[in-house]
């Protein structure tokens, strides 16, 4: 069960027991007075270190991916302000750190002074005075200057979703789909004083929620949403209120839809017209698809002039974003544009922009490049950039024309390429390092995640770790999207959700192994797990061209190359299989997972199979009730099981739990009525390691299962996948920027001994 020795990344230095000062008699009065203070130093630190086992100092990595940016708002002085409605949308901006909230200076560079309490921002406003408001999803509140929440504004409150927030001569502006904000009725729409105060003058009331609002400066507020009245009047979609009275004003647009309500999603304006984006097909009676040019004068008139014309594949047309200068800019979706007509819009992909007065498609604009089905990318969030004709953007993207990376944010020069001298940076989010492989032959670990980039440079998924901890920079295997890894027979197989193939990759250059023929397969394969013979897939996957079909679990021959169609292992539709483990000595496989029946037939969670004919052991019978996550096999006759069960056998157990091999039977020798629990585990020479919520624990595996005081984690990462010992490491590894009180971001080893050797475990 435990790894084969390998090069260790780092090793801890052991004191050497019986030597020193003091080592069998007193130490010499010259020196007593050094020792005594040298010890009176360290015990703070021995304390500290007997609470959280130290971290080593390699590897030390920094993996990300690209963040998401919904929304941005420039200040009065220049500065902008960046948010994600999403918590965890985005957690740094470039190096500084920023919750999904985050200020950016003028130029673009990230303000470290600001350091936003809010967490998730789906709109800001600013008042005349500079003070900043923030909306989430469910409510509003004020900032500090330096982004912490400002204790004198009292946090307004809503019982169902905000939508729009605008601040108008220094009055606050809700729309959404609340019927009440703090607690009094407001039906979709509110407006509020600086102080928080609800203003009781101001109840025009809509019958359907308000999505979008602006205000162009003509004592007007325009509505968008989807909507039939406004304060009981007739207006299907769209409408404006008299700032001065709350009143509702003529100006009345008809919007019509052929399949559904028609509504209006968002609102742009310039100094004549409003623009309309959504769910509509003709406006004042003329085709008009998704958007539409409309006068701000009383009668409404429609733009015939303005007839952008352009929807999406899907039909639902492109979202419109903002007006900059010249130019109304529009977000495409996933599926890129197409004119009415039926025809391509050349170069196009997820963002387009069309003239402010003549709607003419700009073709040269191309900033992402052409379609690419599957793609990430989506355009949430355009602003004037620092002078220059700029643009700063925000969105969920990853890779702009050319295949320059930017992840989230980025700035554009006039004609749509990207601004090479800007200091904007990336929104960063932390990366899971999924799964780990050692390799004592190259002396290389390896790490498969959803990680971009690696500190600082573009690794997509996959990376090899030499032993001094950086990242070895002739390991390049294809840009793809890496889902699972699995090392044996001196070769890396991967599953690659990019061309939905399972193939090996050279493990010292990252090249695909010449001669096999990769394994085709549909949707997503989680996980690969590999024997000395097999290599066993899981997932969410049906293998492509087998009959009858095969998939969720399959296994491949090592030997061969091919699927084993006559391996054929079915959990009940709502459950899962999870992890498979085999035992040479036994010529048995453990198959093993939240399952109640497998082929129709019990026992549940755990089975035991005979290697070569697959047939069920029925004498092996482990009586667990709850999902087992982990199994690995010792090398005396038992399985150390992890896992959200309580009892095994009919007696109280948590993980880690000890089933012997032969039976199924627990192990009465090993201790576990009293264990925290666990799904995550580790096996070693000589103990066994489980992560629970809370804490890293280490228990000895021939000592009744008694638990190491001396040895744990307390300071907790956020997200634990998986762990694996590794010579004298542990390897642990998620999703995390700390681990032990340590800055380590989602890859750390500790070492596997109690360091100060007390309690006999060493």
């Amino acid at each position: 069960g435990a790894a084969p020795a390998a090069p260790h990344f780092d090793q801890p230095k052991n004191p050497t027991h019986g030597t020193g000062p003091g080592a069998g008699g007193a130490a010499p009065s010259s020196n007593r007075k050094v020792w005594l203070s040298l010890c009176a130093a360290l015990l703070p630190s021995l304390a500290q270190a007997q609470l959280n086992t130290p971290v080593l100092p390699q590897p030390s990595i920094d993996p990300v991916g690209n963040g998401s940016v919904d929304t941005l708002v420039r200040l009065a002085d220049g500065r902008i302000l960046v948010g994600s409605a999403v918590f965890g949308g985005f957690e740094r901006l470039g190096a500084v750190p920023a919750a999904s909230c985050g200020r950016l200076f003028a130029d673009g560079s990230a303000d470290p002074s600001f350091t936003c309490a809010a967490g998730a921002v789906a709109e800001f406003a600013q008042d005349s005075q500079g003070r900043i408001y923030e909306r989430s999803n469910f409510s509003v509140s004020r900032l500090l200057a330096n982004g912490a929440p400002d204790p004198t504004f009292p946090i307004v409150n809503t019982d169902q979703s905000i939508s729009a927030m605008l601040i108008v001569d220094d009055l606050i502006y809700l729309g959404g789909a609340f019927t009440t904000v703090n607690a009094q009725p407001r039906s979709r729409l509110a407006r509020l004083s600086l102080d928080g105060t609800l203003d009781a003058s101001f109840t025009p009331g809509a019958d359907a929620p308000v999505f979008t609002m602006v205000a162009p400066g003509d004592g007007f507020l325009y509505l968008g949403g989807a909507f039939g009245t406004l304060a009981g009047q007739v207006r299907t979609g769209v409408g404006r209120i008299a700032l001065a009275s709350g009143s509702v004003d003529t100006w009345s647009v008809a919007l019509t839809r052929s399949a559904g309500s028609p509504s209006v999603s968002a609102m742009a304006a310039d100094a004549t017209h409003v623009f309309l984006g959504g769910g509509f097909e003709t406006a004042q009676g003329a085709a008009r698809q998704n958007l539409a040019r409309i006068g701000r004068t009383p009668a409404a008139t429609l733009d015939s002039a303005w007839t952008a014309g352009m929807s999406s594949g899907g039909g639902t047309g492109p979202s419109l974003l903002s007006v900059v200068g010249e130019h109304v800019y529009l977000s495409a979706g996933f599926t890129g544009l197409t004119v009415q007509n039926g025809s391509t819009v050349s170069g196009l992909r997820c963002f387009a922009r069309v003239g402010r007065v003549t709607a003419a498609v700009d073709t040269a604009f191309n900033p992402f490049g052409p379609a690419v089905p599957g793609t990430l990318c989506s355009v949430d969030a355009v602003i004037a950039g620092d002078g220059g004709g700029r643009l700063f953007v925000g969105g969920n993207f990853q890779q702009l024309a050319g295949g320059t990376a930017r992840f989230g944010l980025v700035a554009l020069n006039p004609d749509g390429s990207v601004d090479g001298l800007t200091a904007l940076p990336d929104a960063l989010t932390l990366a899971t390092v999924q799964s780990v492989a050692v390799d004592s032959a190259n002396a290389s670990l390896y790490a498969q995640g959803d990680f971009k980039r690696v500190n600082g440079v573009a690794r997509q998924g996959l990376i090899r770790i030499l032993p001094n901890g950086t990242v070895d920079s002739a390991f390049r295997p294809p840009a793809r999207r890496f889902t699972a890894m699995a090392l044996v027979d001196n070769k890396l197989f991967v599953a690659d959700d990019t061309t939905r193939t399972v193939q090996p990759l050279d493990p010292a250059t990252g090249d695909p192994v010449a001669g096999f023929t990769p394994i085709p397969y549909s949707l997503s394969v989680s996980n690969l797990h590999a024997t000395a013979t097999h290599i066993y897939l899981f997932g969410n996957f049906t293998l492509t061209g087998i009959t009858p079909a095969l998939g969720r679990f399959a296994r491949m021959s090592l030997a061969s190359g091919s699927i084993d169609t006559g391996f054929r292992l079915n959990p009940d539709a709502t459950t899962s299989i999870l992890g498979v483990a085999a035992d040479p000595a036994s010529n048995s496989l453990f198959v093993h997972g939240t399952f109640n029946t497998l082929n129709g037939v019990g026992p549940a969670r755990l089975v035991k199979l005979d290697a070569t004919t697959l047939a069920v052991d029925a004498a092996f019978n482990a009586n667990i009730p709850s999902g087992v996550s982990r199994a690995l096999i010792d090398d005396a006759g038992g399985i150390f099981l992890a896992g959200f069960f309580t009892t095994v056998g009919g007696q109280p157990c948590r993980p880690p739990a000890r089933v012997l091999i032969a039976t199924g039977a627990r192990d009465p020798s090993f201790a576990c009525s009293a264990n925290p629990g666990g799904t995550v585990m580790a096996l070693a020479s000589e103990a066994v390691f489980i992560a629970t919520t809370t804490q890293i624990r280490r228990y000895a595996r021939n000592a009744s299962g008694v638990t190491d005081p001396n040895w744990r984690v307390t300071d907790m990462p956020q997200f634990i996948s998986g762990m694996l010992t590794s010579g004298r490491d542990l390897i642990v590894h998620g999703r995390y920027d700390r681990i032990s009180g340590v800055t380590r971001r989602s890859l750390a080893a500790l070492p596997q001994v109690e360091q100060f050797g007390r309690n006999g475990f060493e």
